[in-house]
C-alpha cells in the first residue's frame, strides 16, 4: 500500500471538517479492527501496511499543526515540518521559491 498516495481523511472514513474527537474515535474503532495482533478470519488477508497506514493517518490528523499543513498541502505539506519537531514548520518556510523546492523533493 503506498501511503503516500492515500488520502488520510479517506483512510479514517472522514469527511476533512472532521472533529478532532471523530478522528480519535474512528482510529480507535479501526486501529482495533486491523491491528496485527487482534486480526480475525474476516480481517487476516488484510496486511499490516493497512494498519500502519491508518496509525500514521491518525498522526497527521491528530495534530492541528500537522493537520494544518496536510489540509494546506497535501502529503507535499508534510515535508515542509521540521523533522526535528513536527510541531513547528519551517522557519524559511515563507519564501515562495524555497516552499516549491521542499515540495517538489
Amino acid at each position: 500500500m503506498a501511503e503516500a498516495t492515500l488520502d488520510y481523511y479517506a483512510l479514517l472514513c472522514l469527511p476533512p471538517t472532521a472533529t478532532s474527537a471523530q478522528i480519535k474515535s474512528s482510529y480507535t474503532s479501526l486501529a482495533r479492527s486491523f491491528h496485527p495482533d487482534k486480526q480475525t478470519p474476516i480481517t487476516s488477508h488484510i496486511p499490516d501496511s493497512h494498519f500502519l497506514a491508518i496509525k500514521s493517518a491518525y498522526k497527521v490528523l491528530s495534530n492541528p499543526t500537522t493537520r494544518a499543513a496536510y489540509d494546506a498541502y497535501g502529503h507535499s505539506g508534510l515535508k515542509l515540518l521540521n523533522p526535528a519537531n513536527n510541531a513547528e514548520l519551517v522557519p524559511h518556510s515563507h519564501n515562495p521559491k524555497l516552499l516549491r523546492t521542499l515540495i517538489d523533493r
